[in-house]
């Protein structure tokens, strides 16, 4: 099974995000020699850091445009779902 590019960064990110935590704190701790902090700083500034950006999708169609993050699901979905009453204290335009 080929994996899609959001999924390969999805999946860096969560290898990465435990060593990039110890390092912000290692670099905010004051108390740390200044030799600790800057070998800190080094390694964060030499990460790639571009895997975390992350698309967000519809759980229901797929889409990664128009993506409410409440619901997970596109506004297209959203609004139908509204429609058909399965949405409390959502309301629409209904325009037919």
């Amino acid at each position: 099974m080929r994996l899609s590019r959001d999924e390969i960064r999805r999946i860096l990110y969560l290898k990465k995000e435990l060593k990039r935590t110890l390092l912000k704190s290692i670099l905010r701790n004051q108390q740390l020699s200044p030799k600790v902090r800057g070998f800190a700083l080094y390694k964060l500034q030499t990460e790639n850091v571009f895997y975390s950006r992350q698309k967000n999708f519809c759980i229901q169609t797929g889409k990664s445009g128009g993506v409410i993050k409440l619901t997970n699901t596109s506004r297209q979905v959203l609004n139908k779902l509204a429609q058909e009453g399965y949405l409390i204290n959502i309301k629409t335009n209904n325009i037919k």
